[in-house]
């Protein structure tokens, strides 16, 4: 649900102490290449769990290559 993926993503950011907004837009991008769309764990939720994972998967190659 929106609200588990909203938790555990600020769980992430605050354990490596970083501030949950400065990962929103990273993530956006990853998730649907843009800047602009739905609230990032909207996005998350709509797309489902397996796919959320591939894409921020795909992105991390990516930006690594």
């Amino acid at each position: 649900s929106n609200t588990n993926i909203e938790t555990t993503f600020k769980e992430l950011a605050a354990a490596h102490n970083i501030k949950p907004g400065e990962l929103q837009l990273p993530m956006r991008i990853m998730l649907v290449g843009g800047k602009f769309g739905p609230a990032v764990f909207e996005i998350a939720a709509m797309i489902g769990k397996e796919e959320t994972i591939a894409r921020i998967k795909n992105a991390l190659t990516i930006f690594n290559a």
